[in-house]
């Protein structure tokens, strides 16, 4: 599992208390400046440095295809994950991020997850409506709809396989694969 742009590994850190009986590597990934001011990792992850404007080291080849070399923590991811990375940015931004993912994912293996804010295509609340004119003010961002999910996972190669939501918050879980043609 590879945390993109996890900041401190909070998330991280929950997933593998939640889940001890998990194997693999989990792989906590941000900017130096970010990872330099972490005291503390628990056991079992690792922080790398990592612009996710830049090429993705870890690449998703299946178990049965890996090519071990010195550095085999660099290959074979099954899940990246990103949390409220992409409403910081516009669609642009947001197209080269995901496209940096996505060449690394291996189409029958990877899956990436997203951690952000679905509105509904109409009719959303007082509150998403204002955060999505704060993210626009202050970050040149946006709170998307669905319909702005699917054309941006569009955009790069993904299909929107689900999403979830959560009955407190406009904030879902958006299941995404590389798309087959």
């Amino acid at each position: 599992m590879v945390d993109v742009g996890g900041g401190p590994g909070q998330e991280l850190s929950r997933f593998k208390e939640r889940h001890p009986e998990l194997s693999g590597r989990f792989v906590l990934q941000d900017l130096p400046l970010t990872l330099n001011r972490i005291e503390k990792l628990p056991p079992g992850i690792e922080a790398v440095e990592y612009d996710f404007f830049m090429p993705q080291p870890i690449k998703g080849e299946s178990a049965m295809n890996r090519k071990y070399t010195d550095c085999d923590w660099i290959l074979g991811s099954r899940l990246y994950f990103l949390r409220d990375v992409l409403h910081n940015w516009s669609d642009a931004k947001s197209t080269q991020i995901l496209s940096r993912i996505v060449e690394a994912m291996d189409p029958e293996y990877s899956t990436l997850i997203i951690d952000d804010y679905v509105l509904p295509d109409t009719g959303a609340d007082l509150r998403a409506a204002e955060m999505d004119i704060l993210m626009w003010l202050h970050t040149a961002g946006l709170e998307r709809t669905v319909s702005q999910w699917k054309n941006l996972l569009d955009t790069v190669g993904l299909e929107l396989v689900k999403i979830w939501s959560s009955p407190r918050g406009k904030e879902s879980v958006l299941e995404t694969r590389v798309r087959h043609n």
